[in-house]
């Protein structure tokens, strides 16, 4: 209550002032329509707040659609019966310090004002809408968006006919995300209504969309063109702020090379039409308006779908928008808005009009029914109370005075519950801080039209609520005639490998599986040929087998895929295909190797009895089984990981690449399996492969000089060995370089099985395939070994005698029993032929 009084004393000081400074001319430019217009009714006030132009904006376009409503409301018998309602008109010129000293005006000079229409833009409507909570009075604003006016803890009595600005962070946030932008700037003036409509942005930006952003700020009375904006990389820049300001910065943009189509300013829609070419900039960055049309050109700019739309559609109160614009367009060029500075508008109508004319209609309805609960016992005595009117006297609305606290609580329920059509197409409904209710944005770009002119061009509707937004693109929506402008982050491109690659590589696997079936198959019709047997068909068909699984590895390999679930597949099934392939396939050869040694070269005098084809092949098994072992620990424990997936790893091929008049940057990625465990998987699975490996090179190299004519099997088998090594070696270390490479690893590593596999094939089975044509009963197989010659040789059948291993050794027990006589006749220190014959042929003695 003190501060009251207090404000009261300020006002009655602040009133004598103005009064006394204005008393030549009158404290109002006008008061419409003329009370002697109104057939004895008794007049009731509203203020009526606009700016007619200032530093900021002007407003006063908005005037006729006031008097239209006032023209309708004063003619039609059932809006306040008995009553006329008019306005006093004051001017504002968007400034707060000038709508303070209006509303002293207003609320200091008769006639007692009973609501308040205005005052003209957000920056004049703050301060008297907390003013005027205080003198009892209702306010409603057509020409106000300002976030900090939705506050009804502070502004109690006050509604607003547009939204807030701040829903357009909703269509700057469709649009970064429609073009699927990662990284924006923000340059917001310091006004309350930008500072707004900013913080929703980034709050959007970082909480749905995971955008970067940059943001700048200016206060009102600092140039933006000394803020450092267009060295900081970014492409795509949101503007908050007035056209004024926004001239000065497209004005440097232009000086700084800030052009399309390499970039985009993202602007509000509420500038008026052509508010590049209004004005002038600054000194330092004084600019054409063609030189600005330069730099809006493709801009995109969204806004509230508070406008009319359809020129048919009957409205409030009975009126279509083709009606309103000619009573518009009549009105300002009638004699009594000759001071009004209306003549601009002859040719178009203020935006905001037709929402100051739903204000006035908005206001009207309401006081028309607090006019009629007059009409109860109880609530006439109590206003009649407060306006000190005798005991027993009937109050009526010409009794109202600014301690009428019961009035303006009726008014605002009133106001609080309006609905009607707009004559913009939307129903006038307020939500509970008192703001109108619209949650559908339209969106515009600036494009030329045929003469090369810069226009707005409609291009799509952002709906939006808020857990959700949504953007609908228009069939005809934006133009970009050299492409979408980029944020200035690369593209993130997902790659795989090359069509070229899969084509050959699939070919060449192909081939080799054709050849891998062929081998299996010639093992299978002549494994009773002696030549056969002797080289373990049984063990042969392992190493087909691996073959096959190496070759599928190959294929695997090379499909091109960005399917996610199709690469974690490929991804997580290459080490089972290589691992057990290698087993399979090498495993045997080492197995081989290592009997090889033990034939011809046992110094650990182990029995040929252990290396019989089927305790072989046991061994392979337990290779393919502790590849089983561990693979399987590790699928479990990715798996319990949730790793089994795939992830995005930069190619380092192509890393990044710019294209066009837009400088689009893309970088370039592609799958590779999510689990970090696979390096420790190759290690273990590489780790005791290469052991085996190092010790069948080492037996290799033991059994060198072993030759079997006709059949030459331990040369075939160490020259596998060596294969073997040369792909094991290229294979480890291609996936510990070349993961990173989408093309490079799979050729590489493939190539390596290819060549590989193949060898193997070609060493095991082809040198098979030309001894059966030439000896297809194998009558020339001879024996040579390092310890001379043996008592037996091992078939692979199983351990089978065959009647020419009989004979032979037969032959070797004649022979030795033979040298033993001679050498016993022989004279002392001299040797027999025989042993003479076998000092000089060495080791390389035919049996």
């Amino acid at each position: 209550m003190d501060l009251v009084c207090w404000l009261q004393l300020f006002l009655a000081f602040a009133a004598s002032s103005v009064t006394l400074a204005q008393e030549s001319q009158g404290p109002y430019h006008q008061i419409y329509p003329p009370v002697n217009d109104t057939d004895g009714r008794t007049p009731l006030y509203i203020a009526v707040v606009l700016s007619f132009g200032g530093s900021s904006y002007k407003s006063v376009g908005a005037l006729p659609g006031i008097q239209i409503a006032l023209d309708y409301i004063n003619s039609e018998p059932s809006i306040l019966p008995g009553y006329s309602l008019h306005y006093t008109l004051t001017d504002s010129q968007c400034d707060r310090s000038t709508a303070i000293r209006s509303y002293f005006t207003q609320i200091t000079n008769p006639p007692t004002k009973v609501g308040w229409v205005g005052s003209g833009c957000s920056p004049a409507t703050e301060p008297t809408a907390e003013l005027t909570q205080y003198h009892n009075i209702a306010q409603v604003s057509c020409v106000s968006s300002s976030p900090d006016l939705h506050n009804r803890q502070r502004f109690r009595y006050y509604f607003q006919l547009l939204s807030t600005d701040a829903p357009i962070a909703y269509g700057f946030y469709s649009i970064i995300q429609y073009f699927g932008w990662k990284r924006v700037g923000i340059i917001t003036q310091g006004e309350n209504l930008f500072i707004a409509t900013s913080d929703v942005l980034k709050r959007l930006l970082t909480e749905n969309g995971n955008i970067e952003y940059t943001e700048w700020y200016f206060r009102s009375e600092e140039s933006v063109s000394n803020i450092s904006i267009f060295d900081s990389g970014v492409r795509i820049y949101v503007v908050e702020m007035y056209s004024i300001n926004a001239r000065e910065l497209f004005c440097k943009a232009y000086r700084s090379g800030i052009l399309p189509p390499k970039y985009l300013f993202l602007t509000p829609n509420w500038y008026v039409e052509g508010w590049w070419a209004e004005g002038h900039t600054s000194v330092d960055y004084n600019c054409t308006a063609d030189e600005l049309a330069a730099v809006a050109l493709y801009n995109v700019a969204p806004f509230l779908a508070e406008f009319p739309e359809i020129d048919d559609a009957v409205a409030e109160p009975n009126i279509t928008l083709r009606e309103f614009r000619s009573l518009y367009y009549k009105a300002v060029q009638s004699d009594y808005n000759e001071n009004n500075r209306l003549m601009e508008y002859s040719d178009y109508i203020f935006p905001y009009a037709y929402h100051c004319h739903e204000a006035t209609l908005t206001f009207a309805y309401a006081l028309n029914k607090t006019v009629t609960d007059l009409a109860d016992d109880f609530l006439n005595r109590e206003a009649a109370e407060e306006s000190g009117l005798p005991e027993g006297e009937t109050f009526t609305m010409a009794n109202f005075t600014y301690a009428n606290s019961g009035i303006v609580t009726r008014m605002f329920e009133h106001l609080q519950n309006t609905s009607f059509r707009g004559i913009g197409g939307n129903d006038v409904i307020f939500n509970d801080q008192g703001t109108r209710i619209i949650n559908r944005l339209k969106v515009s770009q600036y494009q030329k039209n045929a003469n090369g002119t810069l226009h707005r061009v409609h291009v799509g509707e952002v709906t939006f609520t808020k857990l959700n937004v949504t953007f609908h693109p228009l069939p005809t929506s934006f133009h970009f005639p050299e492409g979408i402008p980029n944020d200035g982050m690369a593209i993130e491109d997902v790659v795989t490998v090359s069509v070229a690659l899969t084509v050959v590589y699939v070919i060449l696997a192909t081939a080799g599986l054709v050849f891998a079936v062929a081998c299996i198959l010639f093992n299978i019709i002549f494994r009773e040929k002696r030549l056969i047997r002797l080289s373990s068909p049984n063990l042969n068909y392992l190493i087909g087998l691996g073959a096959i699984v190496l070759y599928l590895n190959v294929i695997t390999l090379v499909i091109p895929t960005t399917n996610t679930h199709f690469a974690a597949v490929l991804c997580n099934i290459n080490p089972w295909l290589i691992s057990l392939g290698y087993s399979f396939c090498y495993g045997t050869i080492i197995i081989k190797m290592i009997r090889v040694w033990v034939i011809f070269n046992n110094p650990l005098q182990l029995k040929t009895s252990f290396f019989r084809d089927y305790l072989m092949a046991l061994f392979v098994l337990s290779l393919a089984v502790i590849d089983v072992v561990i693979l399987l620990t590790y699928t479990a424990t990715e798996a319990v990981r949730d790793n089994l997936g795939v992830k995005l790893t930069a190619n380092r091929e192509l890393p990044k690449e710019t294209f066009g008049a837009t400088a689009e940057q893309h970088k370039y990625f592609f799958y590779i399996c999510k689990s970090g465990g696979q390096v420790v998987l190759y290690t273990v699975l590489f780790g005791y492969k290469g052991i085996l490996q190092v010790l069948a090179l080492l037996l290799a190299f033991r059994t060198r000089d072993v030759k079997v004519k006709g059949l030459d099997d331990s040369v075939y088998i160490a020259a596998s060995v060596y294969v073997t090594s040369i792909v094991l070696t290229v294979i480890i270390v291609s996936t510990y370089t070349l993961r990173d490479y989408v093309n490079a690893y799979p050729a590489v590593v493939g190539m390596g099985l290819l060549l590989g596999t193949t060898m193997i094939l070609g060493l095991v089975f082809i040198p098979r395939m030309v001894g059966l044509y030439k000896d297809p009963k194998g009558e020339t197989i001879t024996t040579f070994g390092t310890s001379g010659p043996r008592e037996e040789a091992v078939e692979s059948s199983g351990g089978k005698k065959d009647k020419e291993l009989q004979i032979l050794r037969r032959r070797v027990s004649e022979l030795e029993t033979s040298l033993k006589q001679q050498h016993a006749s022989a004279p002392v220190g001299k040797e027999s032929p025989i042993f003479e014959e076998i000092k000089t042929n060495g080791n390389n003695t035919t049996i």
